[in-house]
């Protein structure tokens, strides 16, 4: 694994991101390499909550974890 810049994402997964996630910040990104291919992870922040995002192939995010921020 290794952490990488948004410009080094897939364009198809920064357009995405771009598009459902506009009120957000990117605070976290990385890649995993495996045998099944590679992985992104991605931490999107704004003032409510922060979300961690899962690639789920080179086009599409998942949800995987989703916190509320205290006040």
């Amino acid at each position: 694994s290794r952490f990488i810049s948004p410009d080094q994402l897939p364009i198809q997964l920064l357009t995405t991101l771009m598009k459902q996630y506009p009120e957000y910040w990117i605070s976290d990104l990385f890649e995993i390499h495996a045998e099944d291919g590679t992985s992104y992870y991605i931490t999107l922040e704004n003032s409510l909550q922060k979300k961690v995002l899962k690639s789920v192939d080179a086009n599409s995010w998942t949800t995987f974890k989703t916190e509320k921020k205290e006040d």
